[in-house]
């Protein structure tokens, strides 16, 4: 009896490992830049410097498609409302559309950009993209035809981030100028410009009722905005690191954000208190929550990809590349992931 029990948990390590190793062997095998889940609740996608694009099942890990067109790093993922497209964006200039159910590619959309494309956003009728490059540019897109429809100038410096309202009548962005700008979709004007962040703006996002705006940054703050007349609202402090990615809650009622010092946190908005996610061992580049709020999906330079519960923080389970750790010497100081030449001195983010 003792050596059939023995026996039986055997035959489960082993296949617990064998699931964990095939779910690894998936996994991207450079760093995490980009993150979403679909609104239906089944998948989710990221991007990686890699240059890959891949959809997973969000409740058994297991891997959907691997799509490969990019000729870079993809630092921007999308899903169309209905969640059948997918749309991928990065340093090669080209936003791809792809088909989430077939995993092929419908168009590339390209020449509206002349530098990396930072972030991509569907407006609610799946009928527009927005996408927000280092070339300053926010750009209007018509994923029917793949022609540009209008280009938004504005910002002085690179733009980092895009989203769309919920009613899709404006579009907001933010970046290295340390400012947010809400523009008017149909006009291509500039509603209001949000001052109040001391350093790069590296994420937007509307709450699910349209009313605000909340935006993440290099400051270590989320600032909270009343989009109708650009009031500030609110303030959340995190004093101890920059905050790469920011995503409202479903129901409006809790921000998740995710920062450099490999952390993350899911704060409550109206007590302003916050539980905090350990998993990753390094900067955390983007976060996301489901359809449900349930869960949420963070990955990272560790190349990792965690999925967690999100009211009491526990882990649900982690996808993992093989991780290395880089460390460029200068002058007898370190870096990491950053670059020089010339005596200039090039951020890798």
């Amino acid at each position: 009896m003792f050596k059939k029990l023995l026996y039986t948990i055997m035959i489960f390590i082993f296949c617990f490992y064998s699931f964990l190793s095939a779910q690894d062997y998936d996994a991207h095998t450079d760093i995490v830049l980009c993150v979403d889940a679909s609104s239906n609740g089944t998948y989710f996608a990221t991007g990686s410097a890699d240059y890959s694009v891949k959809i997973w099942n969000i409740m058994s890990s297991e891997l959907v498609h691997a799509l490969y067109g990019h000729s870079d790093w993809v630092r921007t993922v999308a899903f169309s409302p209905d969640g059948n497209k997918l749309a991928s964006a990065g340093d090669d200039q080209t936003i791809i559309i792809w088909d989430v159910n077939s995993g092929r590619e419908i168009k590339t959309l390209y020449g509206g950009h002349s530098d990396w494309i930072r972030s991509i956003a569907f407006s609610p009728d799946g009928n527009t993209l927005v996408s927000g490059s280092d070339d300053q540019k926010v750009v209007l897109w018509n994923v029917n035809s793949g022609r540009e429809i209008k280009t938004l100038r504005g910002h002085s410096d690179w733009v980092r981030t895009v989203a769309f309202s919920p009613d899709g009548s404006k579009v907001a962005s933010g970046g290295d100028d340390s400012t947010v700008r809400i523009w008017d979709v149909n006009s291509g004007r500039t509603i209001s410009t949000l001052r109040g962040h001391d350093d790069w703006v590296r994420s937007v996002v509307f709450s699910p009722n349209g009313r605000n705006l909340a935006s993440g940054s290099d400051d270590g703050t989320i600032k909270i905005w009343q989009v109708s007349n650009g009031r500030l609202v609110d303030t959340i402090e995190y004093a101890y690191s920059y905050i790469f990615s920011i995503d409202y809650s479903p129901d409006g009622q809790r921000i998740i954000s995710g920062h450099d010092d490999s952390s993350v946190n899911i704060w409550n908005i109206s007590s302003g208190s916050s539980i905090e996610l350990l998993g990753h061992s390094d900067v955390v580049n983007a976060v996301a929550f489901d359809n449900t709020g349930d869960r949420a999906i963070t990955v990272g330079d560790d190349f990792a990809i965690i999925v967690w519960e999100t009211y009491y923080g526990d882990f649900l389970y982690s996808i993992q590349g093989e991780y290395y750790y880089d460390e460029y010497y200068y002058d007898d100081e370190y870096y990491d992931e950053e670059y020089y030449d010339d005596d200039e001195y090039y951020d890798a983010e």
